[in-house]
């Protein structure tokens, strides 16, 4: 986590919510359990948060889909890698992967967001989709969430090969979401390495990894119309985008919506944007090599 940034980009975030009495409505599909790091950024008091998960008690024990019905979900023998797919033999037996094979089944019902989010009542600001190798069948049937816009970030799962059988692929997702006038703001892959090779000191393959997407600028304004409260939208926006590493794009909105944020302010956000950020690069590196050195030590 990068301390000193994250602090002072927090800062940036109340300074353009500072006048507004706003709440975040966060949805997390998949991943279940407690927010994590970096949506714990987010004002606790500020944020509701919607579960769909397979395996908690209740109404909301669904799993999310592009259609209404009932499947058979895959308890794998590593929990975090249960899915509505069976993994695929190959990918298993190249990467090692065995603890994708399911030790149970269960007997789910599917719904749509679409379906899911118009039951609820309330449009989603946030989204987290992380369904192992069903993130774009999810995203089929949330259509009208995002093409309505409000969804004003998403953090995504993606397969970059076939691990599971039926999913669907990264080229899938991002040609969807563009459809929708949405874009990739930032992105993570994650390699590994075959079987052959797990000795051998190298990165490994593309496999997977996680993309955030957000509207595109000349869109944000058009969705902002569809909310109730359009000045709200595009505050709500650009605070967001300033705490989740997008902040060119919180300085572009704020720059071309001077009505909404006041000049003075529109004069001097880029500043304080540039000195929340003055050493994010430094502190990121120190986190991926204080990472990179646990992860060696672990395998020693």
């Amino acid at each position: 986590m990068t301390a000193i940034t994250d602090k002072r980009k927090l800062s940036v975030f109340h300074s353009l919510l500072r006048s507004t009495d706003y709440r975040f409505h966060f949805l997390d599909v998949g991943s279940g359990g407690s927010l994590k790091y970096p949506w714990t950024l987010l004002p606790a008091e500020k944020l509701d948060k919607i579960d769909f998960d397979p395996e908690i008690e209740g109404d909301d024990a669904v799993c999310i889909s592009d259609r209404s019905c009932n499947r058979t979900f895959y308890v794998a023998k590593n929990p975090r890698a249960s899915s509505l797919h069976l993994p695929n033999p190959k990918f298993v037996e190249r990467f090692g992967m065995e603890g994708l094979n399911p030790a149970k089944e269960l007997s789910v019902r599917c719904a749509s967001l679409d379906h899911l989010l118009g039951e609820k009542g309330h449009p989603v600001d946030l989204m987290d989709i992380n369904t192992e190798g069903h993130d774009f069948h999810v995203l089929k049937g949330a259509t009208e969430t995002f093409q309505s816009g409000s969804v004003m970030l998403l953090k995504i799962e993606f397969e970059l090969t076939k691990a599971w059988q039926g999913q669907g692929f990264f080229s899938d997702i991002d040609s969807i979401l563009r459809s929708w006038n949405y874009e990739i703001i930032d992105i993570d892959v994650s390699s590994i390495r075959p079987k052959v090779a797990k000795k051998i000191s190298y990165a490994g393959e593309p496999a997977w990894g996680k993309a955030w997407y957000a509207p595109r600028i000349d869109a944000l304004k058009l969705f902002s119309r569809n909310s109730d409260d359009p000045s709200t939208y595009l505050k709500k926006a650009a605070a967001l985008y300033s705490l989740f590493n997008a902040p060119a794009r919180a300085i572009e909105i704020v720059r071309d919506n001077q009505d909404v944020f006041g000049q003075t302010f529109a004069n001097q956000f880029q500043a304080s944007v540039e000195h929340a950020y003055r050493f994010n690069r430094l502190e990121s590196l120190l986190d991926k090599l204080k990472s990179t050195i646990t992860r060696r030590l672990t395998r020693v």
